[in-house]
């Protein structure tokens, strides 16, 4: 048996990873990891959005860049693919 129970932030961000996994295919990857970006840091407590919103946008989009152009892997692009 365990002698600590599991922390209500671990099963939250388990809960949150997982709805997001469930919506990834209808949202695409950059949006689902944008929201990633978003929505864990300010779960654990993150308030600094000077901090927040440019490591939201620049660290997907540095994924999306190494993964496409670089390695050759393309993302599933979920509902923006109407729009591109």
């Amino acid at each position: 048996g365990r002698q600590a129970k599991v922390k209500p932030i671990s099963i939250a961000s388990a809960a949150l990873l997982s709805a997001i996994i469930f919506l990834m295919p209808w949202l695409g990857t950059f949006v689902t990891m944008v929201g990633v970006c978003i929505l864990i840091p300010l779960l654990w407590g993150e308030r600094r959005l000077k901090i927040l919103i440019p490591y939201a946008i620049v660290f997907p989009a540095a994924v999306t860049l190494l993964f496409t152009k670089v390695l050759g892997v393309y993302f599933e692009s979920g509902i923006w693919s109407k729009f591109f």
